[in-house]
């Protein structure tokens, strides 16, 4: 065995008390000359470096990928044998630092993380659309494009509601997205109000139903200044507006 800092090397090279690393110096190991393009190596890091400059670190430039937990690395880079991610431990990769926001991934998952806890996941943040699936199918890709869930198939029109909720016979609401506020009229008449409702929204997309007592009829209309839907309940047993529970979703082209 060879030798190099000690006496009693464990295995056919063993240098030791060497010195961490620096750009310009330092380390265990160097290949290379100082004054030209080296590789640098201490107990736990690899440094490419040039003339005391950090440089870049090539690998497999001639061919051949690289395996990190596997012997038979079948692309460029392959990393196996990690653990199931979670929101605070685990992947098979992981870019930050886990006392940060980091970003963890197995063999199936995505996980953003904040220190221990799970934390949003952003993507395109910066803008451009997000795509999943193909463009070229009709049939079964949906993706999504400037803020709209779409679907080849069924054109340029928004699948994802502005909101929803069921609203019940006085006007308070029952259940319903965050968005939403419900102001009741007079008898039988509700105003529902969400963002990004405006003259087009009732044309385009939106399904009212009411949870009826009776034969009731529910009539829908949109107030362009207030934008706001405008829901009127009808009986036509009685000739006359009521005011009965309803459910809605309301859709943007």
């Amino acid at each position: 065995m060879l030798a190099s800092g000690t006496n009693n090397p464990a295995v056919r090279l063993q240098i030791s008390n060497g010195t961490d690393i620096a750009n310009g110096t330092g380390g265990y190991l160097e290949l290379g000359s100082q004054s030209n393009p080296n590789l640098a190596f201490d107990n736990n890091e690899i440094q490419a470096r040039d003339n005391g400059i950090a440089s870049n670190l090539y690998m497999q430039v001639g061919g051949g990928y690289v395996g990190i937990g596997t012997t038979e690395p079948e692309v460029k880079l392959q990393v196996t044998n990690g653990t199931d991610v979670s929101a605070i431990s685990g992947g098979y990769l992981q870019l930050g630092s886990s006392s940060n926001t980091n970003l963890a991934f197995d063999n199936n998952e995505i996980q953003a993380r904040n220190v221990s806890a799970a934390s949003p996941l952003y993507l395109q943040n910066n803008g451009g659309d997000l795509q999943i699936g193909s463009l070229q199918s009709s049939s079964t890709d949906v993706h999504i494009n400037n803020g709209k869930l779409v679907k080849n198939g069924t054109g340029n029109f928004n699948m994802m509601p502005l909101c929803y909720g069921t609203v019940n016979y006085d006007g308070t609401i029952l259940n319903a997205t965050p968005n939403v506020t419900i102001t009741k009229g007079g008898k039988g008449k509700y105003f529902i109000k969400c963002p990004g409702i405006d003259i087009n929204t009732v044309a385009l997309g939106s399904l009212i139903t009411s949870i009826s007592i009776g034969n009731t009829i529910t009539l829908i209309y949109i107030s362009s200044p207030s934008k706001e839907i405008e829901v009127y309940i009808y009986d036509p047993a009685i000739t006359q507006n009521v005011d009965n529970a309803f459910s809605f979703v309301l859709y943007h082209q």
